[in-house]
Parts: structure tokens; C-alpha cells; sequence
């Protein structure tokens, strides 16, 4: 009888879990979607070339620490970066366009922290 409990109890709290909304988060268009997917990659694959000693999360602090003016980082800065790492190749400004209109405020900037969580 007890174990009959217990896993009632179990799968009531994963269920709970599942069914609450995530707030704050948007809804990006497939197009975004791929776009920050694309990012990551790029980036990835800039660490694994020029930087593979290092942890990814120190690579993306970097990146974003030359990207970033005033806290956020916005458009020209993450294409001044691409450019600068020799990415340009793989990520068009189109598909940066994306990720910073989607994610970004009022001024199509994004918060470096929020950033950080994106890729």
C-alpha cells in the first residue's frame, strides 16, 4: 500500500512539474530558433580550433566581453566579433539579425547575461 502512495505522490509531482508554464521565456520563430542553434555551433567550433584548453563557458565570457558595450551586447558588436574570429563565413548578419530582434529589447540589444544564457 505504501509504495502505491509513494508513486502516486511521485507522479503527481513530475505532472505538476510539466504542466507549469515557463514565465518569462518567448516564443521564437523557428527561423530564431535555428539561428541561435547556428551560434552556438560557431562558437563551438571556434573553441574546439583555437581554444581547446580553455572551458566553453570561458570562451563565451571572452567573446561576449569583446562583443558586449555598456553591459549588453548588441548586432554590430557580435558581427565585429565574428569577423575578428573568422566565422563570417558561417553565420550571416541576417541570421544575427534574428537572434538580436527576437531576443533582444526596445533597442535590439541584449543583456550580456542574458546572452550568456542563450548560448
Amino acid at each position: 500500500m505504501s509504495t502505491k502512495i509513494l508513486l502516486t505522490r511521485t507522479s503527481r509531482t513530475l505532472f505538476a512539474k510539466r504542466s507549469i508554464p515557463a514565465v518569462g521565456r518567448r516564443n521564437l520563430s523557428m527561423q530564431g530558433i535555428a539561428a541561435v542553434k547556428k551560434l552556438r555551433t560557431v562558437l563551438e567550433d571556434y573553441r574546439k580550433e583555437n581554444c581547446t584548453q580553455e572551458l566553453p563557458s570561458r570562451v563565451k565570457k571572452e567573446v561576449l566581453q569583446e562583443a558586449q558595450t555598456k553591459g549588453f551586447v548588441d548586432q554590430n558588436g557580435m558581427i565585429r566579433v565574428i569577423e575578428n574570429i573568422h566565422k563570417d563565413d558561417q553565420i550571416s548578419a541576417n541570421e544575427l539579425e534574428v537572434i538580436f530582434r527576437e531576443h533582444g529589447g526596445k533597442d535590439s540589444s541584449i543583456a550580456v547575461e542574458e546572452m550568456m544564457k542563450l548560448l
